[in-house]
């Protein structure tokens, strides 16, 4: 580990309460060694580059606790990881959370495992990342890039054609680092230069940089905290027979869409699985997984959906689609999922925690979804059960 991101020996007493509890992780912001910098982003150029570089190092002073901090946890089951590998996963993601907290606005609860299986590491967008051949700084400063959206975001393929960038703000931010005649290379899960992709780039500049690239990256793609979530509506099911009816989506007194089923599927876009209408209702009978059925418009926003659905058979439950821009958008409220153990709301960057929950075969079920803003509210038979923001 870097000697500028050294940090005091973790007691047991530290290690679990990684265990039971997310972590703010303010204080690594401290243990930098690097200038402090406001959490906005902004281009900083070659000239500020290199006097940062010459300016002795001094602690950065403690950041506000606010919402826009990313945060995580290690996953279930680590206190049966070897104590070498668990001890050096939390140093290496103290340390560069601290960091990404320190340059900018990243709010993500991440989730870190430990995978003997795995060749390296790997990170999702979904908020996980997998250290198995591979624990670092530098890994896990690299792993949480994908995490934040680095090769993983639905916008990514969008910027990333031909082997370059070709998203402003990147580029920008690349060219304020080394010049007007600076190029960014992206394919399609990474990016280069500062992409932190092997251990001979890292140093305390180049990992400054990386962060600052990853913040410019996020804005090309569209991911700005506090916008209202915005798409079409659908339903879905994973490996699972399911059917829905009474679907409704209504903004204030304005009815956008009601279901009338009497025309078949007429109006809906399917994607995957068998679909059809039997009995009044919106029937999938196939196995498939990510089956989903999709309507509306994707500038809708600020919308409440509601719905009846009954699971037929299959392993989990139902996924009530909404906010999605297009076709194959992961942005749901996955109810039994995971072998029908829990109830999740997946939206790219919302904070939101599963919960326990099951789906019974055979029975109606109520379901309501209310968007206003950045914000969801999840229903399930009149009850509130999960409920964030963006």
């Amino acid at each position: 580990m870097p000697a500028f991101l050294s940090r005091t020996t973790l007691d047991m007493k530290c290690l679990e309460t990684h265990r039971r509890q997310w972590r703010t992780l303010a204080i690594l912001a401290a243990l930098s060694g690097l200038a402090a910098l406001s959490g906005a982003f902004a281009l900083l150029s070659a000239t500020e580059t290199k006097a940062a570089e010459s300016a002795p190092v001094t602690p950065a002073p403690l950041p506000p606790i606010t919402g826009n901090l990313m945060v995580y946890r290690l996953a279930g089951g680590n206190e049966e990881w070897p104590a070498d590998k668990r001890q050096r996963i939390v140093e290496a993601m103290d340390a560069a959370i601290g960091l990404y907290n320190q340059l900018g606005q990243f709010p993500k609860r991440v989730t870190a495992h430990y995978s003997p299986g795995t060749p390296t590491a790997d990170g999702n967008y979904n908020g996980t990342i997998r250290f198995g051949g591979q624990i670092g700084f530098r890994v896990a400063l690299h792993e949480l890039g994908h995490v934040l959206g680095i090769g993983q975001h639905p916008n990514w393929g969008k910027y990333a054609v031909n082997g370059l960038w070709t998203g402003p703000h990147a580029i920008a931010q690349l060219k304020a680092f080394d010049g007007p005649d600076a190029v960014l290379h992206a394919d399609r899960m990474h990016f280069w230069p500062y992409g932190m992709n092997f251990d001979k780039e890292g140093s305390p500049e180049n990992f400054r940089r990386h962060v600052l690239m990853v913040a410019a990256f996020r804005r090309d793609m569209g991911i700005v905290t506090g916008e209202p979530i915005r798409g079409m509506i659908g339903v879905g099911t994973w490996g699972t027979q399911a059917e829905f009816k009474d679907v409704k989506v209504t903004k204030g007194d304005q009815t956008l869409f009601a279901s009338d089923f009497s025309k078949g599927i007429e109006g809906w876009k399917t994607l995957r699985g068998k679909w059809e209408v039997a009995d009044g209702a919106l029937r999938q009978t196939s196995e498939e997984e990510n089956a989903r059925a999709l309507i509306g418009d994707p500038n809708w926003s600020d919308y409440t959906l509601s719905l009846k659905a009954r699971k037929l058979g299959g392993n989990e439950g139902f996924l009530i689609i909404f906010g999605v821009p297009g076709d194959d958008t992961k942005s749901w409220w996955n109810l039994g999922g995971w072998d029908n153990t829990r109830h999740a709301i997946e939206v790219p960057d919302f904070p939101s925690e599963p919960v326990p929950g099951q789906i019974e075969t055979g029975r109606w079920y109520d379901i309501r979804v209310e968007l206003q803003g950045p914000s969801v509210k999840a229903y399930l038979d009149g009850k509130l059960v999960q409920q964030g923001i963006r």
